[in-house]
């Protein structure tokens, strides 16, 4: 009995952002009046989820791109929950990059409903831009620095964490207890923790900022991603929607693995 649309605002003068001007007039000064049409859907995916051969499905998204694929992990969830359907599928993994991490908050509902069977459902996120941080120099990206001074009480050796930052690839430093984030490597820091990278969960509770789901700092590396996630399958199909590039990569590494595969890019 609901529907649900998640169209971005792209700006004021862009078709989106006239549309967010006119719906927000028309609805606040007419909402008796106040109607849209529906039609569709049209076409239909390349792979058939129904095909009883796939027992482990992946859905990949990135950015906006999560929108056709939140509303195939909420269809899948209730075929698994609705008289024994789709039986043949054993799991389906939710992955998700996006830059900044309050974009998790999309995904509340969905994570809350498919808790409840973590056998079959479970959920990848990553952040490119924790805390929306820029690197020293650039306007976007990248990690702000902490400005620590390491004549204070040291931290124990095994809490600093290097990491590569993608902006500039240059090496950072993270320490786990403390949150303090540096830019040159900590004279305390031991060297078995300097090849590293990013593979450290943050949580709400960790950073103090708005999403309650765990996520990877940086991009997903898919072709060992991919491969640990369904290392015991039988049969697998991968969904995937975002950036060209980043669909690019999934495609390939899908192939490689003789992986069925579906993708939708936006190509304006």
């Amino acid at each position: 009995n609901k529907l649900e649309f998640r169209i971005k605002n792209m700006g004021n003068d862009t078709f989106t952002g006239k549309l967010y001007q006119h719906v927000q007039q028309e609805a606040n000064q007419h909402p008796e009046d106040f109607k849209i049409a529906v039609t569709g859907p049209y076409g239909r995916l390349s792979v058939n989820l129904r095909n009883e051969k796939y027992d482990t499905v992946v859905l990949v998204a990135g950015g906006i791109g999560v929108t056709p694929m939140m509303s195939t992990l909420h269809w899948l969830y209730d075929m698994k929950q609705t008289n024994q359907k789709l039986t043949h599928v054993k799991k389906v993994v939710f992955i998700w990059t996006v830059r900044f991490e309050k974009e998790l908050n999309w995904c509340t509902d969905i994570v809350a409903k498919i808790s409840s069977a973590p056998m079959v459902f479970s959920t990848d996120f990553y952040v490119t831009r924790p805390n929306g941080e820029r690197a020293r120099g650039t306007t976007e990206g990248g990690i702000e620095m902490t400005n620590v001074s390491f004549n204070q009480v040291a931290p124990a050796n095994n809490d600093w964490v290097e990491h590569i930052d993608e902006s500039t690839q240059k090496p950072y430093y993270h320490n786990t207890v403390t949150d303090e984030t540096v830019w040159e490597r900590p004279a305390t820091m031991q060297d078995s923790f300097s090849q590293l990278s990013d593979v450290r969960e943050f949580t709400a509770q960790a950073t103090g900022v708005e999403s309650p789901q765990k996520w990877t700092k940086g991009r997903p590396k898919f072709a060992s991603l991919l491969g640990r996630l369904v290392a015991d399958a039988d049969s697998t199909c991968v969904l995937a929607c975002g950036p060209g590039r980043m669909v690019a990569d999934v495609e390939s590494v899908s192939k490689k693995k003789g992986f069925d595969f579906h993708k939708e890019i936006f190509a304006f």
